[in-house]
């Protein structure tokens, strides 16, 4: 159930991703869902799909000419502020130093 819910995240990267829709996806209640989730996989389902846009966000940093700003809304993240404070956190630098070093 767990990998087929990391599947739908994948493939779904590029839209909004409600909990509720992965609960339905596996017939479960989304407070179990959660729970399983994270004890499965050690994280969050939030904290997964943050964890992967952010992976996302470091291949269009390095493979593409896409914006900052073209980046930010492609995967969905609230805002540009967001963005940056997530792929910071995750990664130890900001998305122009990470491309700057890793980009085209």
């Amino acid at each position: 159930m767990i990998v087929l819910c990391q599947n739908y995240i994948y493939e779904h990267l590029y839209e909004d991703i409600p909990l509720d829709t992965l609960a339905e996806l596996v017939d479960l209640h989304p407070s179990y869902l959660s729970r399983l989730f994270k004890k499965e996989t050690g994280m969050t389902i939030s904290c997964f799909i943050l964890s992967e846009k952010v992976e996302e966000a470091k291949n269009l940093l390095t493979f593409s000419k896409l914006s900052l700003s073209d980046i930010c809304a492609r995967l969905n993240f609230f805002d540009q502020s967001h963005f940056t404070k997530s792929f910071s956190k995750l990664t130890g630098e900001t998305p122009m130093k990470y491309r700057a070093k890793y980009g085209q």
